[in-house]
């Protein structure tokens, strides 16, 4: 598929499900065949790293840094004027955290994230 076919394709809308899903060898597959899908975006304009941020998945992220995408991602904002750093701060979906029990459990996941994110940000 060239550049100007997978914006109108279901392909963005695939790939969003993907990453919602963790779904890491469909995103590594197409990511490897068209990179520019990268800058896939969600209904309010989030893109694929911010996504990934968001719904804490870890493995999705590590992924889009592996492939050396571009960090330009990762200073966008998007329609609510969220950076990635913002993003990572908005409580994770609520169903998430509803895996795990307890409240105490739940902050120490939070916190191993927020010790990933920084790793990952301080690669940048």
């Amino acid at each position: 598929m060239n550049n100007k076919g997978w914006p109108d394709s279901h392909v963005c809308n695939a790939m969003i499900l993907a990453i919602k899903s963790e779904i890491i060898e469909f995103v590594f597959k197409v990511l490897r065949k068209n990179p520019d899908l990268v800058w896939t975006q969600n209904e309010r304009n989030i893109n694929m790293f911010s996504l990934a941020v968001l719904l804490r998945q870890a493995k999705i992220l590590s992924l889009l840094f592996k492939l050396h995408l571009p960090n330009a991602l990762t200073c966008y904002v998007d329609d609510d004027s969220n950076g990635m750093l913002h993003v990572a701060g908005l409580s994770a979906e609520s169903t998430m955290l509803n895996r795990i029990p307890g409240a105490a459990l739940q902050m120490q996941k939070e916190l191993q994230w927020f010790k990933v994110l920084s790793h990952f940000f301080s690669l940048l």
